[in-house]
């Protein structure tokens, strides 16, 4: 089994059963959609990690993928968006994570002391945080936080600036998010309804970078040359990943999310290049390098490149794998075809 053959699995169920999905959905019967909601987000959580929904809006059957803030899950959810089948890409919109606007954040009430709130009840503001780029902190405002501890004033916020804004915004550029029942001075505020077309003109006034999907946001770090040694994995000076936790968890040995998706069928690994040093024509063989195994491998289905690395002896290619079997045969041809010492590091 792999992420591959299960992500396949997933599609043929959810095909197989299609009509009778869209027979619900097309009625608006509650119970079955709940049933096929259930039904579709165990089967998801077998593939991904991560459950999802069905709805139909303005004559539109909706699959969104909820991976939340799950990493692993997102990079999954958006390979399982390519690969679905051209059948359901033609007659179902499909989203790889929550989008912005969504409908049932207009269902969504908490109450506090007796009394519901509602969307209607809370604006948003926005403030540009310098220190990061293309990022900024979300303030909302409602009385009702008066009332309201830290962890419950964390839920409300990141379950309503989530379904306004959506995941794409709130993993892209949200630093962070504030709760207050009152209103900061030389902040702009709007009812939170009106956030998303908000934040998009906020956005292009201050030329943020645009993304696609929530796995093309990557982290740098530039660790200290004094604390690395010759060893392999080790030896890394400066390191770029979507995938921040198994940087973490590789250089801490640890594997709390590594396991995760060993359990979900993949792996994590590294193609290495050996070199004399590092320069400038380096520098460019490894960023056509990094392009050519992405556009080969991911296409395939069967890897995808979530992450470099650069050593004084090395460069290193952060692989995450959906089909092991599969990677192995192609890896031999590629390292044969393009006649580089490289190998490969399974983590």
């Amino acid at each position: 089994m792999s992420i591959k053959s299960n992500a396949l699995a997933f599609w043929k169920y959810f095909l197989k059963n299609q009509k009778e999905i869209e027979t619900a959905l097309e009625s608006q019967d509650k119970d079955k959609i709940k049933l096929w909601n259930d039904k579709l987000g165990d089967e998801c959580l077998k593939v991904a990690g991560c459950y999802l929904s069905i709805e139909r809006e303005d004559d539109f059957n909706l699959l969104t993928f909820e991976p939340m803030r799950d990493k692993t899950s997102q990079i999954i959810c958006v390979y399982l968006k390519k690969f679905a089948p051209k059948a359901l890409v033609d007659s179902w919109i499909i989203f790889d994570c929550i989008p912005p606007l969504c409908d049932k954040i207009n269902h969504y009430r908490f109450n506090i002391d007796e009394k519901d709130y509602t969307i209607n009840d809370i604006e948003i503001g926005f403030i540009e945080t310098p220190k990061v780029k293309d990022s900024f902190s979300v303030s909302l405002v409602c009385e009702a936080f008066e009332n309201m501890n830290d962890n419950e004033k964390d839920i409300i916020g990141e379950t309503y600036v989530q379904n306004v804004l959506g995941d794409l915004v709130l993993n892209s550029y949200v630093e962070k998010i504030e709760c207050s029942p009152v209103k900061k001075d030389f902040v702009k505020y709007v009812p939170m309804a009106e956030g998303y077309d908000e934040i998009i003109d906020f956005m292009e006034l201050h030329n943020y970078k645009p993304y696609s999907d929530c796995t093309q946001i990557y982290t740098v770090y530039k660790l200290d040359e004094e604390n690395t040694s010759d060893e392999i994995l080790d030896d890394r000076i400066l390191i770029s990943t979507i995938h921040p936790m198994n940087f973490i968890e590789v250089m801490n040995n640890e594997r709390r999310s590594l396991n995760q998706i060993t359990r979900l069928q993949g792996e994590v690994g590294f193609l290495v290049l050996s070199i004399d040093e590092f320069n400038e024509s380096v520098a460019e063989q490894k960023r056509v390098l990094e392009k050519e195994l992405n556009d080969l491998l991911y296409e395939l289905g069967i890897a995808r490149v979530t992450g470099s690395g650069i050593a004084p002896k090395r460069v290193y290619f952060e692989m995450f794998i959906f089909d092991k079997e599969e990677f192995k045969k192609a890896v031999v041809k590629v390292v044969s075809k393009l006649n580089l010492p490289i190998t490969y590091l399974a983590y």
